[in-house]
């Protein structure tokens, strides 16, 4: 009898110890594992459901790897995994198993905030931190440590975690939460500080390059805008990339120094929209009075 992919998959999540194949022997189950051509792609872990999310080859990805979560949700596991790869043995799947449902159960507690259910989430919570628990204390003691590579300082560390995540009440949780999202937004914050106050150094490279003719090598920030007068002498250019004629920069100049209306002027293609204090409003570009003053300078006005 010829089977199709979907009914070599299905019959694998069916029966751990199925030995069948396609017609043209490019998917086969044998000793629960599912394989793809001769790749592994799936298999079963003392009925853990395990499968790989490696991407191996278009055949592989949308005619055989496809068909697993539906194979595995109408045989209602619960319990399944995706992962880059497959182990070999249990003894070696087992570290990765715990590794992944403790960052499964940390970004479970990362999102809490944001669910609208709070009592359906501290559940689902619970109920990981117990059944991941139960999963410790069943296969741990199986386990050859000194031959696995694994943190064992961090699974150790959350043991206590996750048996006071099953025993807290929701207030609890959620102060516990709180201290560690905290902690997380502060963590964040420094980060960003740390990263503008990098970015606002190699700007002022790119700036005092670019204010010299030079090649700045990337792109300047538009938050503060700079003027140059062009190499000719005949423009007033831009940070952000717009000149306009010195002549018409010299008409500015003289009704602002004359405390004339400059509100609609023609300065090249744009029009000035407004002037406060600090700022001269030209189109889109929005620049700073001081860098007017310095080309007025540089103008010898």
């Amino acid at each position: 009898m010829s089977n199709t992919n979907s009914q070599v998959v299905h019959i694998w999540a069916q029966n751990n110890n199925a030995n069948v194949k396609t017609s043209n022997n490019n998917l086969s189950c044998r000793n629960g594992v599912l394989y793809s051509y001769t790749t592994a792609i799936a298999r079963f872990y003392d009925n853990i459901a395990v499968y790989t999310s490696h991407y191996y080859s278009p055949t592989t990805a949308c005619k055989h790897q496809t068909h697993i979560p539906g194979a595995l949700y109408c045989e209602n596991y619960i319990t399944d995994l995706v992962i880059s790869d497959l182990p070999d043995t249990f003894e070696k799947f087992i570290p990765i198993f715990i590794t992944e449902k403790l960052h499964e159960l940390e970004q479970n507690l990362i999102s809490f905030k944001r669910k609208r259910n709070k009592a359906l989430a501290i559940d689902t919570i619970e109920t990981q931190a117990i059944e991941l628990n139960q999963f410790i204390k069943k296969y741990w003691s199986s386990c050859k440590i000194e031959s696995i590579i694994l943190s064992l300082e961090s699974v150790v560390l959350s043991l206590p975690i996750l048996e006071k995540l099953a025993e807290d009440t929701q207030n609890t949780i959620e102060a516990e939460l709180d201290i560690k999202l905290d902690a997380i937004v502060k963590e964040q914050k420094e980060q960003r500080k740390k990263e503008l106050a990098e970015e606002k150094a190699k700007d002022k490279i790119k700036i005092e390059k670019w204010l010299n003719h030079e090649n700045p090598g990337g792109y300047i920030s538009r938050d503060t805008i700079y003027l140059r007068i062009s190499k000719d002498k005949k423009d007033v250019e831009t940070s952000n990339g717009a000149s306009i004629p010195v002549s018409h920069a010299l008409i500015l100049w003289n009704r602002l120094q004359k405390n004339k209306e400059v509100t609609g002027l023609a300065l090249g293609y744009f029009k000035v929209k407004s002037l406060t204090e600090k700022i001269l409003q030209v189109g889109c570009t929005s620049i700073p009075l001081p860098e007017i003053e310095k080309i007025a300078r540089q103008l010898n006005l």
